[in-house]
Formats: structure tokens, sequence, C-alpha cells
């Protein structure tokens, strides 16, 4: 397999007539200014021609997705394309989540994954079961356990909703899952010297302030209210 996708003389686009080699297994990023031809590469020119390839390879009709404009490509393989527009607020989607990926790993771990037995440290083999499906219905089964083949201590079977931050059983203790922590500086908020009158909670210093303000033109004007009154 190769170690790079070659390109040469790609033209979609705004693309003049470029030649380039990307590196496989790295993290490779494309910049440039707006209009430069980064989604053109991307996505106009790799994107569509590794669907056409593998639609063509799988003898499915890549009528609907046309050649792009290019001399040659080598090196592509099936690629995964994850739009530019966010897709899901929540602050639990990742892009593991949002491409599947997260699924298939969390299978591989409740499957594949060893142990280490918290009584006597030693290793527990993975047991791998073929009959469970890559499915969500793992997290559904009835819950097993597994004994540890040096001190026989039996522990809860590990599935996919162990490794779920999005699960009770695989998230945080401490964020849930979210992957952060939200806390109060105190010493910004409460000054324990001080009374809550005297400004103690520094959020309520404006109330404070109103309140005695309040306090004092209140009786004043109810003073001078009913004195007029009387006087007529």
């Amino acid at each position: 397999m190769k170690e790079a996708i070659v390109i040469k003389g790609a033209r979609e686009n705004n693309l003049k007539n470029i030649s380039l080699s990307i590196p496989k297994y790295k993290l490779v990023v494309l910049t440039g200014p707006s209009g430069s031809g980064k989604s053109t590469l991307a996505m106009d020119t790799l994107q569509r021609e590794c669907q056409r390839q593998y639609m063509d390879s799988m003898r499915m009709a890549a009528d609907t997705i046309g050649k792009p404009k290019v001399d040659s490509i080598e090196g592509l393989s099936p690629s995964i394309s994850v739009g530019q527009h966010v897709t899901n607020r929540n602050p639990r989607s990742t892009v593991g989540t949002v491409t599947d990926i997260y699924t298939f790993v969390r299978f591989i771990f409740a499957r594949l994954g060893e142990r280490i037995c918290p009584s006597c440290s030693g290793r527990i083999p993975p047991s791998f079961e073929p009959h469970g499906a890559l499915s969500e219905e793992d997290e559904y089964l009835e819950r097993q356990t597994v004994s540890c083949p040096h001190c026989k201590l039996e522990l809860e079977k590990f599935d996919m909703a162990h490794f779920s931050f999005n699960k009770p059983e695989g998230a945080c203790e401490a964020c849930s899952g979210l992957g952060h922590v939200a806390t109060i500086n105190e010493a910004a908020v409460f000054n324990p010297e001080l009374s809550i009158r005297d400004g103690g909670v520094a959020s309520l210093n404006a109330f404070i302030a109103i309140f005695r303000f309040v306090s004092w033109w209140l009786p004043v004007n109810i003073s001078v209210v009913t004195l007029t009154q009387i006087s007529h």
C-alpha cells in the first residue's frame, strides 16, 4: 500500500493545475485564505474520487458522481466525510459519535480489552464471544460476570456501556462525561470577613444598595404624603 496520496494536475473549480503529495497515517491540515481551494481539493477532488472509485469497485452505479478534473490520483483509500457545518449542538456529540466510529471503538474494547484484577493485579484475558452484535443491544443484555484466572475473584463483565461517556457505567464521576467541571471561585464571590449587609456576597452588592435606598426613601415620602393630606 502506498504511503502517500499523489495528486497530479488538479483543475477543479479554482485549482490551477495543482500537483501534490499527501502523506498517509498522519494528521494533515489544509490551510489558506478564503477561496484558495481548500474545500475544492479536499471535498470536490479527493472525496469525490474516493466515492467514485469505491462505488465502481462495488459494481454500483457511479453515474451520479462525476470524475473530478484531475490528471491522476494514486494511493486513495475509502474515506469518511464529516461536514463542516455543525449538525448537533449537544455537548456530548463528538467526531466519534457523529461518524459512528465511537461505536466500533467501544465494541473492540468490550470484546478484546484486557483487565487488571483489583484483588491480585493479575491480567484477565479477553473473552471474545462472537454471538454479540455490533449494536446498542449489547448494552441491554443481562449483566454477566467474569472470573480472574489467578485469584478466582468474580467481577462484572464489561460491555459497551462501560466504555460510553453517555452511560452511568462509563461516565466519569467527576464531570459526568462532559469533559469539564464547573466550579465557583469562592474568593471572588464571598468575603468571609464581611456580613451580607456589609457586602460579604459580591453579586448581591447592587441589590443591597437598592434596598438601602428604598429603605431610606420610602419612610420619608410616606411622612410627606401623610402631612400633606392632614394639612388639606
